[in-house]
């Protein structure tokens, strides 16, 4: 009996002699740079985060939830007996806008409706609509039809997609005549063919809506399209020096917009925390044990692994770039890439920054939404740019760089690989106070001081207002505006 308690005593000595050495090789940080920090982040990394996204990844990053929170329209325009309003994302009214007019097209496309009657008609025609009884629903980019369909209805695929390859918003009005049908019209901008389809639905429903939408928002100023003023065509007897899209929408008077401040991460919590670095670090595919890692003159955080570069600047700024000739981090997942094209990156980016948006406070991404334009190129199939802005009541906001203004997000994709990812991680607030915007028609006066060149008139396809943030300099309103195929600012 003492021999097998003295065994016994002898085992517990060896399995606390055992567990003490090991505590103190792990722990000095020669197999764990990070000491105690490094196990709890490795369980929450690969263990506590997997097992939780399994229950978490339907709820609260399907691609459905995700593309319609970062996929809306830029505006939403109401007209009915004469009065007109704007609807921008955050402001009253625009959920109800948006619900509405979402349903209708969602029933339109799942053939829900009675469709009567598809037609082909002009421009006069389709722009006339705009001044009747209608809703009309713009995106401000142009969209792959397939995105629209799964952001409106939950579904990619249905009979429409196959004549609609890509557009900008549509239009539903009650139909010109005295049976119970209302119109839907949408232009398929890679053919230039607008379709006007006549469905069985309730018009004094469509009326009542359209006068409820009315009276949830006080009257304003009001707005004219460009045909409206004729802006969108050549004058008899003159010099034309510039020409707008006609379905810009203008103010003619100065525009006053909110003030609005930006934070950076440094104004929360100097720079990342600890969990929070090694969540972006594993979704970049960087493991800490195994890389060379630097800190830069400018006191920028620089990672190098499998020939990529990720930089973390102070102010928030994240970069990453591959090598020429890397192939980057796949973020296609099971995604199939014998066909890549912009709807599948379009999802692979939507889930990518979903991920990353975990690991940063909220407030860097609640106001995210995809800005660029959504279509296939065929003269580079399977290799697209996804960008991404914030947006503050419908207004983007730009960030001032060396190059010129850039997008709050930009990702380059090929094939399903992730070739480069910039971001400029900020956070913003409106504070009290409004500063003036100059007119649009100013701001037309400034391009044509600027590129005008005697010949033919400058071509304005878009025109918004954005924030430009300077970053130390503060954040100020301007005109983005889209001529002759480049963007430009004007403040």
């Amino acid at each position: 009996m003492l021999k097998n308690m003295i065994k016994n005593v002898l085992l517990a000595f060896s399995v606390l002699t055992a567990f003490i050495l090991l505590y103190q090789v792990w722990f000095s940080g020669y197999f764990l740079p990070d000491g105690y920090d490094y196990v709890t982040s490795g369980l929450k990394t690969y263990i506590i985060n997997p097992v939780t996204g399994l229950f978490k990844r339907d709820a609260d990053a399907d691609f459905s939830q995700n593309l319609n929170a970062l996929l809306k329209p830029e505006k939403i325009v109401v007209n009915l007996s004469g009065e007109r309003r704007v609807f921008t994302n955050g402001t009253t009214g625009f959920d109800e806008s948006l619900e509405f007019s979402a349903d209708i097209l969602s029933s339109f496309l799942l053939e829900e409706y009675k469709l009567i009657s598809k037609e082909t008609v002009n421009l006069d025609a389709y722009t006339s609509v705009l001044k009747g009884k209608s809703i009309y629903v713009d995106y401000g980019k142009t969209c792959d039809s397939r995105l629209l369909s799964f952001a409106v209805s939950g579904q990619d695929t249905n009979p429409y997609t196959t004549e609609l390859h890509s557009f900008q918003g549509y239009i539903i009005s009650m139909h010109d005549s005295i049976l119970n049908h209302i119109s839907i019209y949408i232009k398929d901008e890679k053919s230039g063919n607008i379709y006007k389809y006549v469905v069985e639905s309730d018009q004094s429903d469509l009326e009542t809506q359209l006068g409820r939408l009315l009276a949830l928002k006080p009257s304003e100023v009001t707005l004219s399209y460009s045909f409206e003023l004729n802006f969108h065509k050549q004058q008899e007897g003159q010099e034309t020096k510039l020409m707008f899209d006609p379905m810009i929408l203008m103010e003619l008077m100065p525009a006053q917009v909110e003030t609005v401040r930006g934070y950076t991460l440094a104004d929360f919590d100097q720079n990342l925390n600890f969990y929070q670095e090694d969540s972006v670090l594993n979704l970049f595919a960087i493991n800490t044990r195994s890389i060379g890692k630097y800190t830069d003159l400018n006191n920028a955080k620089v990672f190098v692994a499998n020939n990529a570069t990720l930089t973390l600047h102070p102010g928030g700024y994240l970069e990453y770039q591959v090598v020429q000739g890397g192939r980057g981090i796949d973020i296609a997942g099971k995604t199939d890439k014998s066909d890549y094209d912009i709807y599948k990156a379009t999802a692979n980016a939507v889930d990518f920054v979903t991920d990353l948006s975990a690991g940063f406070p909220p407030e860097f991404f609640e106001h995210l939404q995809l800005s660029s334009d959504l279509i296939d190129d065929t003269t580079q199939q399977g290799v697209y740019t996804v960008c991404f802005d914030y947006c503050l009541d419908g207004i983007p906001v730009l960030h001032q760089t060396e190059a010129g203004p850039a997008h709050s997000v930009e990702m380059e994709i090929d094939n399903g690989y992730l070739k480069s990812y910039r971001q400029f991680t900020r956070a913003y607030e409106k504070v009290e106070g409004e500063k003036n915007l100059q007119p649009i028609i100013a701001a037309a006066d400034t391009l044509v001081d600027t590129l005008y060149t005697g010949q033919s008139p400058l071509q304005v396809k878009k025109i918004t207002q954005s924030y430009l943030d300077m970053m130390k300099e503060g954040v100020e309103p301007c005109w983005s505006v889209h001529v002759d195929d480049e963007e430009r600012l004007i403040r």
